[in-house]
């Protein structure tokens, strides 16, 4: 896959100003809407089909239909239809589906409760979020144990049971461990995958992507480089990237098409926590 392709195509989808999250627990709360008047007796809106196609169908065997309007939805015509897609948006009510170049990208949750409109209350963190804090900033292992069996507990019961292998989004500085690798080790002796972290580091030292634009931060990323010590043990496989904070997208997306350079098949990306903003470190 070329670098500069794949690049072009991430900073057009994270610059168009279109959604890039679901989110049934809060901003798609009504997606799943009774339709007494028309033909069949209930809907399903989204803005948007990337993630959530793949992870729907897999747990109801229905689809998503494009709209003649912006978004995708599916007609449910019988009781059958309708209590699938209810139990999947029930057990989905956090999950955040989220919108960028791999097939499958989510997050468990958001890291703070979404605030109503035109309101000042302060925020609130998330229960993932209040437990991504104490993990990552107090080095908490009771909230990493935790952490970890949330992660193991969704990639059990998702389309992600798919992957064999797991990677956690290495440290900034190469030689250190991220607390998205200590949790994928944990994941992965409790979920049966093989944890390939170790192989996976930058190059040089990543700096912060803060106050950056969209191109900046993916040619900082490109400055930096990715190395993967042992490729051959990656070729063909299911991987999934995994990371604690989701924020704009462009380190996992861009340690992902590098994965895919090295010859690996399929990039699940998966998150403990997405941010309420799409800019990093906010």
């Amino acid at each position: 896959m070329a670098e500069d392709h794949y690049k072009k195509k991430f900073i057009a989808l994270a610059s168009d100003g279109k959604p890039r999250t679901i989110h049934f627990a809060s901003t798609h709360n009504s997606a799943l809407k009774p339709t007494p008047d028309k033909k069949y007796i209930a809907r399903l809106s989204v803005p948007f089909e990337n993630s959530i196609r793949i992870v729907l169908y897999s747990e109801t065997k229905l689809g998503l239909i494009k709209s003649k309007y912006p978004g995708w939805w599916l007609p449910l015509n019988n009781t059958q239809e309708y209590a699938k897609v209810s139990d999947f948006v029930t057990k989905h009510a956090t999950t955040v589906f989220i919108r960028d170049l791999l097939p499958v990208s989510c997050a468990l949750d958001k890291n703070f409760i979404v605030p109503e409109p035109h309101t000042t209350s302060e925020v609130e963190y998330t229960e993932l979020g209040r437990l991504e804090y104490r993990a990552k900033y107090k080095a908490d292992e009771d909230a990493i144990s935790q952490l970890a069996a949330k992660a193991t507990g969704f990639i059990g019961s998702t389309v992600y049971k798919k992957a064999s292998v797991i990677i956690g989004v290495p440290a900034s500085k190469t030689g250190e461990t991220s607390l998205p690798q200590r949790i994928a080790q944990l994941v992965a002796n409790k979920a049966g995958l093989f944890d390939a972290s170790n192989t996976v580091q930058w190059c040089k030292t990543k700096p912060s992507l803060k106050d950056k634009s969209m191109e900046e931060k993916w040619e900082t990323l490109m400055s930096v480089g990715i190395c993967v010590s042992s490729p051959d043990a990656l070729i063909g496989k299911h991987v999934i990237l995994f990371d604690d904070l989701y924020q704009s997208g462009a380190t996992l997306n861009f340690l992902a098409g590098a994965l895919l350079n090295v010859g690996v098949r399929l990039v699940y990306g998966l998150a403990l926590v997405k941010s309420l903003s799409n800019s990093d470190n906010m």
